[in-house]
């Protein structure tokens, strides 16, 4: 029977819908002083929630096995986009670090091209894998086309720079490859050469090495700490019911990025550990029913491609909980789903219709518990 898993879809709805709740919650006094409006970023935000309600659409009625055929200029198309946000007359700035994340549109919009690497490199990654002359133990014809251009658009977005998002994209990656079976000493000899590369770039970038110093002695309140410490008292000041919606006052320029990144931090304080369980719920739904898609994919590629953007948003989403309550440092990385910003936001809506999209096509229970079989 075809369904579209309607409990992925209304948690994803509903995780939006509280989502842009409390952007305008978090963004109104901002917007007041910053562009004599309460409402900019609100309703730049439902614009957004628009576009990415259709972007679902798009996803869920396109044949997911079609991106298979993609997979390829999925990859270069990225790659050249990535390669746009280094050319400064195309980039929008960030003012405090210099980051070139993003391809200005006509002076009135932009995109983060990073975000749309996610996917890119999930369909690609799933498209190689799902080969049936994929072999680990081919080194020239399997693992180097694989691993290549893997290396290439991570490498681009370090220049970036935007570390978080390497960080995060290589978990992803590095995921699938152990669904796929990686053997122990490629995944060995991958991490250790991640792991080079990411202490080289920290030694290069002093802002990354002011990040990890902030997160490791967070004493002067005034130095790279201070983003975090207000974090944590935003969310201290919430306790179990919260302090009532709109009524948090470290929206008041105390916690910078409040609607952002810090927007779960916001969510503890007006909604209190209620509100912020009933966020993480809701992403553990997602999580689940992207699982047991991925389970009862009726082909390899579905399994890949749905297990990557399960992955995806799991890990995107602990790495930001991790940073706004001080367990990780600082990496600039939003909430899925709720997060101000259009590209996450497409982009994640774009992949829940890809799920949904799959799910129409799961197998019975027995046929996937034959396959779970077959794989021990």
């Amino acid at each position: 029977m075809l369904s579209i898993d309607p409990k992925l879809l209304l948690a994803t709805l509903i995780l939006v819908l509280l989502g842009t709740i409390m952007i305008y919650s978090a963004s109104s006094i901002v917007s007041y002083f910053k562009y004599n409006d309460m409402n900019f970023v609100f309703k730049k935000q439902v614009l957004r929630v628009l576009l990415s309600i259709i972007a679902l659409a798009f996803g869920l009625l396109i044949n997911y096995k079609r991106w298979e055929t993609y997979s390829n200029y999925l990859l270069i198309g990225v790659g050249v986009l990535l390669v746009f946000t280094l050319i400064p007359i195309l980039a929008g700035q960030d003012a405090v670090k210099g980051a070139q994340r993003w391809i200005q549109i006509f002076g009135i919009a932009s995109i983060q091209p990073s975000e749309f690497a996610k996917f890119a490199l999930i369909v690609f990654i799933a498209s190689k894998l799902s080969l049936k002359n994929f072999k680990w133990t081919n080194f020239n014809d399997s693992v180097l086309p694989l691993i290549l251009p893997i290396a290439a658009i991570l490498l681009l977005i370090i220049l970036q720079p935007n570390i978080g998002m390497v960080v995060g994209l290589s978990l992803v990656v590095g995921s699938i490859f152990i669904l796929g079976r990686i053997p122990v000493r490629y995944a060995v000899i991958m991490l250790m050469i991640f792991t080079t590369v990411m202490i080289i770039v920290i030694i290069a970038l002093p802002y990354a090495q002011q990040r990890i110093l902030g997160f490791a002695n967070p004493t002067d309140p005034y130095d790279e700490s201070y983003q975090i410490r207000q974090s944590l008292i935003t969310i201290g000041s919430g306790g179990v019911l919260g302090v009532g919606l709109g009524k948090s006052l470290q929206k008041l320029s105390f916690l910078p990025e409040a609607h952002t990144e810090f927007i779960f931090s916001m969510v503890c304080s007006e909604l209190g550990l209620i509100g912020a369980s009933f966020v993480l719920v809701l992403i553990g739904i997602i999580v689940w029913r992207g699982l047991r898609i991925s389970v009862r994919a009726p082909d390899d590629f579905g399994t890949y491609l749905a297990f990557g953007i399960t992955a995806e948003i799991f890990y995107f989403s602990a790495i930001n909980i991790a940073v706004v309550t001080n367990l990780i440092p600082t990496t600039g990385i939003p909430l899925p789903f709720m997060s101000f910003g259009g590209s996450q936001l497409f982009v994640h809506m774009f992949c829940i219709g890809i799920l949904m999209n799959i799910a129409m096509t799961m197998r019975d229970p027995i046929d996937y518990k034959l396959k779970l079989l077959k794989q021990t």
